[in-house]
C-alpha cells in the first residue's frame, strides 16, 4: 500500500512545489511592498483627518446654528453696517493711492523724467497742436474766401 501511495504523494507533492515556486516567481519586491504599505498608510491618515474633520464640524454647526439664529436680528444690520464700513474704507484708501500716484506721475512728467506713458501722452499733445494748427489755417482760408466772395 505504501508502494501505491508513494506515486500520487510524489505527483501531488511536484504539483505542489510547481505551484509554490510559480508563485514565488511572481511575488512583489520588498520595495513595492514598502510602496503599497506607505499609501495605504497615507490613505488611512488621510480618511483619519477628513473624519474627524468633518464630525468636528458637524458639531460646532449643531451649536452654532442656533445661537445665529436668535441672534440674527443683531448680526445681519451690523453685518450691513461693517460691510459698507469696510467697503467705504477700501474705496477711500484706494482713491488715496490713485490721487496720490497720479500726482507723483505729473510732477516727474514736469520735471522732465519721463514717466511711463509720457510718449503716448506728448504723441496725444502733437496731435492736438497739429488739429488745431489746421482748423486755424481752414479757418483763416475760408475767411479770407467770404470777404473776397461778391455778395448778393
Amino acid at each position: 500500500m505504501a508502494a501505491m501511495e508513494s506515486p500520487s504523494k510524489t505527483s501531488e507533492g511536484n504539483t505542489l512545489n510547481r505551484m509554490i515556486s510559480r508563485a514565488q516567481g511572481h511575488a512583489p519586491r520588498s520595495e513595492q511592498v514598502k510602496t503599497v504599505g506607505t499609501w495605504l498608510l497615507a490613505g488611512l491618515v488621510i480618511v483619519a483627518v477628513g473624519g474627524t474633520a468633518v464630525v468636528g464640524i458637524s458639531i460646532i454647526l449643531a451649536f452654532v446654528v442656533p445661537l445665529l439664529i436668535f441672534f440674527s436680528p443683531v448680526l445681519i444690520p451690523l453685518g450691513i453696517v461693517l460691510f459698507l464700513a469696510a467697503a467705504g474704507t477700501v474705496s477711500a484708501v484706494g482713491s488715496g493711492i490713485l490721487a496720490i500716484s497720479g500726482i507723483s506721475w505729473l510732477y516727474n512728467y514736469c520735471n522732465g523724467r519721463d514717466p511711463p506713458g509720457a510718449n503716448r501722452v506728448d504723441a496725444a499733445r502733437e496731435r492736438i497742436v497739429c488739429t488745431a494748427r489746421e482748423f486755424k489755417e481752414w479757418a483763416s482760408n475760408y475767411s479770407s474766401q467770404m470777404r473776397a466772395a461778391p455778395s448778393a
